[in-house]
């Protein structure tokens, strides 16, 4: 018994050749896509955005240092001789 070759059409050799107009799709998606998010507002973030947003911001506002840590910080420099 042969298997049924793979392509992108087909998922474990069953065919999904169903097409969908472009119409019918757009009617499918559009309410998805203009919805409003219910989990948190704002707009859709692509990969990256976050990293990016925190580093401009930490570029103006400076690196959140807690107290423990900057103390640290300040006695290292202080047995440095700085």
């Amino acid at each position: 018994m042969s298997r049924p070759q793979w392509s992108p059409g087909t998922r474990a050799g069953i065919s999904l050749e169903r097409r969908i107009s472009r119409s019918k799709l757009s009617y499918t998606i559009r309410p998805l896509v203009q919805s409003e998010n219910r989990v948190r507002s704002g707009a859709v973030r692509m990969p990256g955005d976050p990293e990016r947003e925190t580093g401009a911001r930490r570029l103006c506002e400076g690196i959140p240092v807690d107290t423990t840590t900057l103390q640290k910080l300040r006695e290292a420099v202080g047995e440095a001789g700085f």
